[in-house]
């Protein structure tokens, strides 16, 4: 399996379970000032990201990744096949969840993932586009003009938890939006794989005419017949 079929497998098996049926989910979303990129985030009670490892991808970058996010959500798993089971687990921290997923068998909890609370608010911060900040702000009876960083700036002295639950709510309208369009580009990926291409005309056509077609055999014994009888 490849990384988008693990994906929406893993957001398949997600959506079954109780924390995950009112969940949004974001996929590929970037952070760390663009440097990051989440393979899957689950938008719920909590915030979790999902970093999928198929056999074709290499674990060069996945010490970087996880120090990056293990800053910015509460929970982290890695998903990975069976043949970078044994190197994952020497590689990820302890409070980083495991799953593994086959082909045949699923997925398997090799360990869960433990609950990180040491998010800064810069860090929920980051989530939030220059008019989700301008709204927030707003809601605080705090000036609403200027650059981003002028922005952030009245935003500093904000509650954490306050700001946390703008980023959750920002999330999930966010995926609101976006949730056509992904719908539609998974399918345009899943038909460039041919698990959708619809035949063509010329294809319903031949397939049309070869329920009439004589076979090649027949032919040959009708010709035959046909010619022994006018040499009679």
């Amino acid at each position: 399996m490849n990384e988008t079929e693990i994906r929406q497998r893993l957001i398949e098996r997600l959506r079954r379970q109780a924390q995950g049926s009112s969940a949004a989910f974001i996929s590929e979303l970037c952070i760390d000032r663009f440097e990051r990129r989440v393979d899957l985030v689950q938008v719920g009670a909590r915030l979790a990201a999902f970093e999928i490892k198929s056999d074709r991808d290499r674990l060069t970058r996945l010490p970087g990744q996880l120090d990056s996010y293990c800053r910015f959500f509460e929970r982290v798993t890695v998903v990975c096949t069976l043949r970078h089971l044994a190197a994952v687990q020497s590689q990820a921290p302890a409070e980083v969840g495991l799953w593994t997923v086959d082909a045949e068998q699923g997925f398997k909890v090799v360990r869960s993932p433990r609950l990180l609370r040491g998010q800064r608010l810069e860090d929920w911060l980051s989530f939030l586009p220059v008019p989700e900040l301008r709204r927030l702000l707003r809601s605080q009876d705090r000036p609403v003009h200027g650059t981003r960083e002028a922005l952030l700036v009245q935003a500093s002295t904000l509650p954490k938890t306050l700001v946390r639950a703008q980023v959750l709510n920002s999330l999930r309208a966010r995926e609101d939006r976006l949730a056509p369009r992904r719908a539609q580009q998974l399918a345009v990926a899943e038909a460039r794989q041919g698990r959708l291409v619809a035949p063509t005309p010329e294809a319903r056509l031949q397939a049309f005419l070869s329920r009439f077609a004589v076979p090649a055999q027949a032919l040959v014994r009708q010709v035959s017949g046909a010619h022994s009888s006018s040499s009679v």
